[in-house]
């Protein structure tokens, strides 16, 4: 896969392996959190970021969409993209 999505309503330790994985492997790791960034806890907020920590799955998409349309500076540490032809890209 080319990306960690995780949605967490609960402390368990198996979205946990999936973030760290997901980061070790250099994929760009978002997060569904019911709460958004006041519930996450702040050793997942340090380790995925603020920026990557959404609290609906429209919020989420929200910012997928907008990186699809460069309205939203990326982090080329986290991101690569790979030189497709713009009608594929929408």
């Amino acid at each position: 896969h080319d990306k960690v999505i995780t949605r967490s309503t609960t402390h368990t330790y198996g979205s946990i392996h999936e973030v760290i994985i997901g980061l070790q492997a250099k994929k760009p790791v978002l997060m569904i959190h019911p709460g958004g960034l006041k519930e996450v806890s702040a050793w997942m907020l340090s380790i995925v970021g603020r920026e990557y920590i959404f609290e609906s799955i429209d919020e989420c998409m929200e910012y997928l969409k907008n990186v699809r349309d460069d309205k939203v500076e990326i982090d080329p540490k986290k991101w690569l993209f790979l030189d497709y032809p713009k009608d594929i890209k929408k």
